[in-house]
């Protein structure tokens, strides 16, 4: 039997920490970018709110409406084809 050639042994001594390697590296990568992502998220969520919270109004009965303009709504829409719903409490 012959012994595995020096280009295996390195093959097979190196392989798994590089694996590792790339895997700590891309967790780290998800984990770091995830703050700063889902801070800008609910940061555009608070505006979005901020601006809602404006337009509502309590009618004669104490019931809260909402009255947005035109302009108000396009600027809440994300997009054309999707329907947003937005909950205002207290």
């Amino acid at each position: 039997m012959t012994a595995p050639s020096i280009r295996k042994r390195l093959l097979a001594l190196l392989l798994l920490p590089a694996v590792l390697i790339l895997i700590a590296g891309t967790l780290s990568d998800y984990f770091t970018a995830l703050a700063p992502y889902r801070d800008a998220y609910d940061q555009a969520l608070f505006d979005a709110a901020l601006a809602v919270s404006a337009h509502v109004r309590a009618d004669a009965r104490g019931h809260p409406t909402l009255s947005l303009p035109p302009d108000a709504i396009a600027i809440l829409r994300y997009d054309t084809y999707d329907s947003i719903f937005f909950k205002v409490t207290s």
